[in-house]
């Protein structure tokens, strides 16, 4: 029997996350089976943060976050959190400003939201398809949203002639419009009263229809002059334009004199007739070269709705609108926009259209690839928009996680990780969110598996965002804790350039600080019930010649640890009930000190791995971990 004593080192700094795909004895060198819930940190494997309930405004049964931006006040932005809860009915609540009030109640679980000049619109859906009775919102910072765009009027106003104005001979079609506290303008009642003039006239115009809430002025709109005898009959044979002087900037007056000259009428009001006064809330919400685009309507999933640049409420119901391949029987899913081209995603389509100017009727949609797409919430956000970085997206497929610049670039992101993005539930995968914090450099994707579980997939691309670069680690709630399942996740800058990512939960709404973790545990409380963190070695190779190998002990060297904080197990790469006993690594109270320490670890496998258990309590830092083994030949020890 020949006898090798060898040693394995794993070195802190050179762990490049987890490898799982394949087989176990795969796993190279440098990779980890497992790492749970730990994260790189200077040259350390240490444990992530802790998740801290964000106080006494907490929601329970989370499904959704955003962030709204409101109008700057003294050139200060006060970002504002947007909830989205789940008890039964649905709220959503300006978490910051009116935790105690729902801004919306209905029954959808999910939202899509956008901020548009100062103010937040948003979608409600399901995360496949919008809502089929729900209305796009839009939001301006108070108690409660409201249906975006609006309603025509439905009264008819009086008008007689008189004299004294600039009105010439024959007659004119008046009508009138609602402006909304948005800016938007609706379509005119439809019903334009007639008015015979004869020189040097105005007309008095009396019962002016009042709009609902949300109108804060009205817009007289009028023909030119039309000659005696020649009116057709019809209102839609004439153009109508916006009279300068007919701006009642209220809601309350009911008369006004109209007096223009038909020189003064420039301004064609006639797309007023064209107006959508409502759109149905799609799965989507993005924009677009200053236009709102909203997609994914439950009746016509495979249409995009497109506004007049910056003008996001005027949305026309003739030219409007984009249909991307309806033979399909999945609707648009998500956008992002590349170089002014606009990428249209389905489930497992990318087409593209570029705006060419004119209406979006007339914008061609080509097909861009015809094998990866993705879901609402599967492109990398960054202030709840959709984020860039370097003109870059990350996009979430059903085979992976990819790069996107205008190329799907390959291999995936998570080319390492592939069994556990495999193991994602196709059925929930809509629910697969990603999130991109360009300045700590990490990558979050909430995933579901097949089991049930939502995890953190979360990746350190401090190295590069490249798959062979990317450190990954798979993030879990506290097993028992009182945040449960992970449903939504946000991340966003606030006025001072520090970084926080906001989590919804089964229990709270919690947030993480990467940029200064507190020993916290998953309650938001100074770990009180710290969590464990995973760390399983590849499979000990002491020498490639031979088949059984035996560990005899191992060392740790760790900064913080203390007596109980990491234990020890020998357990099978090929089967994970074989293990050894667990043995606890006997540091001792010794904070802000590097120890080394040893046990042993006795332990024969044919493909034997080291589990590291890690408690958050001190948060230990480990540097290395070395293996001491004999190899046996081809048999096992006698």
């Amino acid at each position: 029997m020949r006898v090798d004593y060898k040693k394995m080192k794993i070195v802190s700094k050179d762990i490049m996350g987890i490898y799982d795909r394949g087989e176990p004895d795969e796993c190279p060198p440098k990779y980890l089976l497992q790492c749970k819930n730990l994260m790189q940190e200077s040259n350390t494997l240490t444990p992530r943060p802790g998740f801290k309930s964000i106080g006494a405004n907490s929601k329970t049964q989370v499904t959704q976050i955003s962030i709204f931006e409101p109008i700057p006040i003294a050139g200060v932005v006060s970002p504002k959190d947007i909830i989205h809860t789940n008890p039964g009915p649905a709220f959503i609540f300006n978490n910051t400003d009116f935790p105690g009030a729902a801004i919306w109640t209905g029954l959808s679980h999910y939202h899509s939201w956008i901020n548009f000049f100062g103010r937040g619109y948003f979608t409600l859906h399901n995360t496949i398809v919008g809502h089929p009775t729900e209305k796009l919102q839009v939001y301006e910072g108070g108690a409660s949203s409201r249906n975006a765009l609006g309603a025509k009027p439905i009264s008819v106003m009086a008008g007689v002639g008189a004299v004294g104005g600039n009105l010439g001979v024959g007659s004119y079609l008046v009508d009138v419009v609602y402006v909304t506290s948005t800016g938007y303008i609706t379509k005119p009642s439809g019903t334009p009263i007639n008015v015979t003039t004869f020189g040097s006239y105005k007309i008095n115009l009396t019962v002016i229809p009042t709009g609902p809430a949300g109108t804060v002025a009205r817009k007289i709109i009028m023909s030119k002059v039309i000659p005696n005898l020649t009116y057709t009959g019809n209102p839609n044979d004439y153009e109508f334009f916006f009279a300068p002087s007919g701006f009642i900037n209220d809601n309350v007056t009911t008369v006004f004199a109209l007096s223009e000259f038909d020189g003064n009428l420039i301004a064609s009001a006639d797309y007023l007739f064209d107006q959508l006064e409502s759109v149905d809330s799609g799965v989507g919400i993005g924009e677009y070269n200053s236009r709102m685009i909203v997609w994914g309507e439950s009746a016509n999933p495979s249409i995009l709705r497109v506004s007049k640049p910056g003008d996001p409420e005027s949305i026309s119901a003739t030219s409007g609108f984009i249909i991307v391949d309806p033979t399909e029987s999945g609707g648009v899913t998500n956008i992002c926009v590349i170089r002014n081209n606009m990428y249209i995603f389905k489930s497992n389509r990318i087409f593209v259209t570029t705006d060419n100017g004119d209406d979006p009727t007339t914008w061609p949609v080509t097909i861009f690839d015809a094998g990866i797409g993705t879901e609402c919430f599967g492109i990398s956000r960054v202030f709840d928009s959709k984020g860039t970085h370097l003109s870059q997206f990350l996009i979430a497929g059903r085979s992976g996680l990819y790069i996107f610049d205008g190329l799907i670039r390959f291999p995936e992101l998570t080319y390492v990780v592939q069994n556990i993005w495999d193991d994602i539930d196709p059925a929930s995968f809509s629910l697969t969110r990603v999130a991109l914090d360009p300045i700590n450099k990490n990558i979050y994707v909430l995933i579901t598996r097949t089991n049930g579980d939502k995890h953190i997939l979360a990746g350190d691309y401090t190295m590069g965002m490249s798959s062979d670069k990317i450190c990954w680690s798979i993030w879990e709630s506290a097993s028992g804790g009182l945040i449960g399942a992970i449903n939504a996740i946000a991340i966003y800058f606030d006025p001072d350039g520090h970084v926080w990512t906001l989590l919804g939960m089964l229990g709270l709404t919690a947030t993480f600080d990467t940029d200064a973790p507190e020993n916290l545990d998953d309650s938001g409380s100074f770990l009180q019930i710290p969590f464990t963190c995973t760390l399983q070695s590849p499979v000990i190779d002491i020498d490639e010649q031979s088949d059984v190998k035996q560990i005899t002990k191992i060392g740790v060297r760790a900064r913080n640890a203390s007596v109980g904080d990491i234990t020890s197990q020998g357990v099978s790469a090929a089967d994970s009930t074989k293990v050894s006993p667990v043995y606890t690594i006997p540091f001792v109270n010794s904070p802000n000190k590097a120890q080394d320490k040893w046990n042993y670890l006795p332990f024969v496998d044919n493909q034997p791995t080291v589990v590291l258990s890690i408690l958050s309590t001190n948060r230990p830092r480990i540097s290395r971990i070395t293996i001491d083994g004999d190899t046996y030949g081809e048999s096992n020890p006698q």
